[in-house]
């Protein structure tokens, strides 16, 4: 079988409502596909005939094989026009991140140099983005490039401590007044997560104080609506920077406050120094370990925000931008709570 782009893309709106037959035999005609035992094998949701949507496709049999260029993914339902044997095709795919939908489908990067992205049809791109900051030092940054390749060449995964992480630690650590004891991590999410069980085991409490639009990575995320991946701690929810509003959530039996110093995800939104003040008073009074979210907030001033406003926390998570843009995070603490 063959599968050729249409040069006319036509988006079927209501087609992630439809409830076609599932077909789950090899080379069977079918409006959904799952993978089989193969891993290289997509999971393909979705195909409808454009004049008749409400019945199965049978004008066409499709092989697994020849469905493996889909990218497999999850989430966000993308459609767009196809061309079977002649006939027009609805073909719905699952977007491997909400973050990359796009309308009426993904735009596929090829690579990147300094401020510019490259598609894979060949396009320039000034990136505003920087990968959400994560590479705001620039695509291919030599200095990067070089001390990655350097990393390498002396092998990597080690399974043990190294100099150089115990030099970038250091490095960090003048930069931050409050950073006692340190840990590497794989993402802010990863440092955050540890960061509140830390926290929990430490106060021996379990109450987390969180705030409306925050946003700590996908399981820790509490924006509009019920997210289903957060992890299933005793959370409190307050309002940022609202001290009146959060005066009720003062309680000795609170374990940890967790807060990004502006909201990110949630607006950009700055923190009033008097909001943090009011923070570090009632981990002070109720001895809850404070928690600065700094994996945005630190590429703002060289001492982070804590620095700017000079309002020291117990915990500081930091993301991938201190690695050059590579799954890396850190976690710092007070010397007790690291003990």
């Amino acid at each position: 079988m063959t599968l050729t782009m249409a040069t006319n893309i036509v988006v079927i709106t209501d087609a992630g409502t439809l409830t076609p037959e599932i077909k789950d035999e090899i080379g069977a005609y079918g409006d959904i596909f799952g993978s089989r035992s193969d891993v290289n094998a997509p999971i393909v949701a979705g195909i409808w005939d454009l004049f008749d949507r409400k019945t199965p496709t049978e004008s066409c049999t499709e092989e697994w094989d020849e469905m493996k260029y889909v990218v497999k993914g999850r989430f966000v339902l993308l459609q767009f026009l196809l061309t079977c044997h002649g006939h027009r095709l609805a073909i719905s795919l699952l977007d491997r991140h909400w973050l990359l939908h796009g309308d009426p489908f993904v735009l596929y990067m090829e690579g990147g140099q300094g401020p510019y992205l490259y598609s894979v049809d060949k396009r320039e791109y000034l990136d505003f983005v920087s990968d959400y900051s994560a590479a705001f030092y620039g695509h291919s940054n030599p200095a990067i490039t070089e001390a990655i390749s350097s990393a390498l060449s002396t092998g990597f995964s080690l399974g043990s401590v190294t100099r150089k992480e115990c030099h970038l630690g250091e490095r960090i650590k003048r930069r931050f007044p409050s950073m006692e004891r340190v840990r590497f991590c794989n993402s802010g999410n990863e440092a955050n997560t540890y960061a509140l069980v830390t926290a929990t085991e430490f106060t021996g409490r379990t109450k987390i104080l969180v705030f409306d639009n925050g946003y700590h990575g996908d399981t820790l995320n509490f924006g509009s609506g019920d997210n289903k991946l957060n992890l299933p701690h005793d959370f409190i929810f307050g309002t940022y920077n609202n001290i009146e509003a959060n005066q009720k959530h003062t309680s000795s039996d609170l374990a940890a406050i967790i807060v990004e110093p502006m909201l990110s995800a949630g607006g950009q939104i700055p923190v009033t120094r008097e909001f943090l003040s009011f923070l570090r008073k009632t981990a002070d009074v109720t001895g809850a370990v404070l928690i600065f979210d700094e994996v945005v907030t630190s590429r703002l001033h060289i001492n982070g925000l804590q620095g700017f406003h000079k309002i020291m926390p117990d915990m500081t998570t930091l993301g991938k931008y201190i690695g050059g843009g590579a799954p890396t995070s850190w976690l710092s603490m007070r010397r007790e709570l690291g003990n």
